[in-house]
């Protein structure tokens, strides 16, 4: 059977950038994930990796004293896939300085954690990056970046496999590229903190750069400076309000941000409160993200269409049929349902889209033998769409068709005249009171036998060995039928004839018997 693959356009909310443009960022409410004790010293830079959170307490930023790192289980499952209470303690190690540790930054790839040390208390750490063994939690590395400046910020971006660093510069700092061995790439130029004075944590999200900037006053204010990797204009393209839920607090101050998944990210705090206590908080929040529907058409999935679909929203796609067309099925990510288990034949729904999606649907032709090896292009259908027709070893696969599937398929395609004429001979019983009427039986014969071919093609196409079978039943049975009714009718009609003839006979003997020689009377 002949099968076509349906393009179709899904009716959702407005598409555009997989992240909805600098205005997602504008008004971002967060949700408190977890707060750790204060402890001695400040908290500051942190980082994601696949299983942890890690960040850093300075003990001092005018000693040498050594750092507390600590390791916090981001899941409910470590790295190795055992199970684990999510956001408890992991690991703690405090047996160096990191300087002010100011931010960090995972690579996946090279598997370590990268430290912007900001400040060179040691003298040996100026324009350095720290390299952490993200298990162990040691220092196994020191990369010297310049002796021109301080390194105040750094984020990995994995799709380019580039590292951008924050540095001081007078009157503000700047963004510089560095490629994956730490050469300098290129420089963007001075940016501007306002609203803010100093410098956090920065984080890498497709395009933009999140910046949270630290306030000159004690304040419960937090924003969200966003810059972009291709603008090289020194202010942010927003300033984004942090709604943190610590209103009344004396201090609110955001030290750093990083991506934990598609559009989700995580902020740690420090806080105090009214009550002039410290406390250390961890957020996350979402932000308006598209994901992408691919749609496939053609029987080698030669054309295909990349639709945006906000996260959330439901997507609803009409299934019309025509008198040409008819459903055969709907696939979502390779599943593959039948029309009938379709809670609703004329549309399918995907509700509430968290991840990408491919969708297909095949369309069937209800009349396979006369439009195959044809091309229909936009078919009006009810919805935008491309239908292709595919060619038949594309839809049986020249592998799965057997020798008997085979035979069968050639006495279909190419002796469908035997079915009408066994067609015929078994619509004879119902016309005309059981009397053979070839006009009839011909006409009721044609309907019938493209039934047969339709029907085992239809068959066919969902059960390859029992369509044959059932088409040779078919067959058979049209054939033992019209054999059958053929000779009960020859029969009937040679004994219709015989009983003639014997009354014939016997009016004859009976005129003989009576007048036995006419002509000699």
């Amino acid at each position: 059977m002949l099968s076509f693959f349906v393009l179709v356009v899904m009716t959702a909310a407005q598409c555009r950038a997989e992240i909805a443009g600098e205005e997602a960022f504008a008004d971002i409410v967060w949700q408190h994930a977890f707060s750790v004790e204060p402890g001695g010293g400040g908290m500051q830079g942190f980082c994601v990796t696949s299983d942890k959170i890690i960040f850093i307490q300075n003990a001092s930023s005018l000693s040498t004293e050594p750092d507390k790192v600590f390791a916090y289980y981001l899941n409910d499952t470590d790295r190795y896939g055992n199970p684990v209470r999510q956001y408890s303690l992991a690991n703690m190690r405090d047996d160096t300085d990191w300087e002010h540790g100011n931010d960090l930054t995972y690579n996946p790839v090279t598997d370590l954690v990268y430290v912007a040390f900001a400040t060179d208390l040691t003298g040996d750490h100026m324009g350095c990056v720290g390299v952490m063994d993200p298990e162990t939690l040691e220092m196994v590395d020191v990369i010297k970046l310049s002796d021109d400046y301080r390194v105040l910020g750094i984020s990995y971006i994995r799709e380019r496999d580039l590292y951008l660093v924050q540095t001081e510069a007078e009157g503000g700092f700047r963004f510089a590229f560095f490629d994956a061995d730490f050469n300098l790439l290129q420089d963007q130029g001075i940016k501007s903190v306002l609203p803010g004075y100093s410098y956090q944590g920065m984080c890498v999200t497709e395009d933009y750069v999140l910046l949270p900037p630290c306030m000159e006053e004690e304040t419960a204010e937090s924003y969200l400076n966003v810059f972009t990797l291709e603008n090289d204009s020194e202010a942010p393209v927003l300033t984004g309000v942090n709604d943190l839920g610590l209103d009344g607090y004396r201090r609110v101050e955001a030290e750093g941000i990083a991506e934990i998944g598609d559009g989700r990210y995580m902020m740690n705090v420090f806080a105090v409160n009214d009550a002039g206590e410290r406390e250390y908080h961890f957020y996350i929040a979402e932000v308006p993200y598209y994901y992408n529907v691919s749609v496939i058409s053609g029987a080698e999935g030669e054309n295909c269409r990349v639709l945006k679909v906000l996260r959330g929203d439901s997507c609803e796609i009409s299934l019309p049929e025509t008198d040409e067309l008819m459903l055969d099925g709907v696939s979502e990510d390779g599943a593959f349902v039948e029309r009938d288990a379709l809670e609703d034949p004329s549309s399918y729904t995907l509700n509430n889209v968290q991840s990408d999606h491919t969708v297909t649907l095949s369309m069937t032709s209800r009349y396979p033998a006369a439009v195959g090896g044809t091309d229909l292009a936009e078919t009006d259908m009810g919805v935008s769409a491309t239908v292709k027709a595919a060619k038949p070893q594309d839809v049986y696969g020249e592998i799965e068709r057997s020798p008997f599937a085979n035979a069968v398929d050639a006495v279909m395609e190419r002796s469908s005249g035997i079915a009408e004429k066994s067609a015929t001979a078994f619509a004879g019983m119902f016309v005309n009171g059981g009397r053979f009427t070839i006009v009839a039986g011909r006409a009721a014969a044609r309907g019938f036998g493209r039934g047969v071919v339709a029907v085992s093609h239809g068959i066919y196409r969902h059960r390859r060995i029992l369509a044959g079978t059932a088409s040779a039943m078919l067959m058979l049975f049209g054939l033992f039928g019209g054999l059958v009714f053929r000779v009960r009718y020859i029969r009937r009609r040679n004994l219709a004839y015989a009983k003639v003839v014997r009354q014939k006979l016997k009016e004859e003997m009976d005129r003989v018997v009576r007048d036995p020689d006419p002509e000699e009377e």
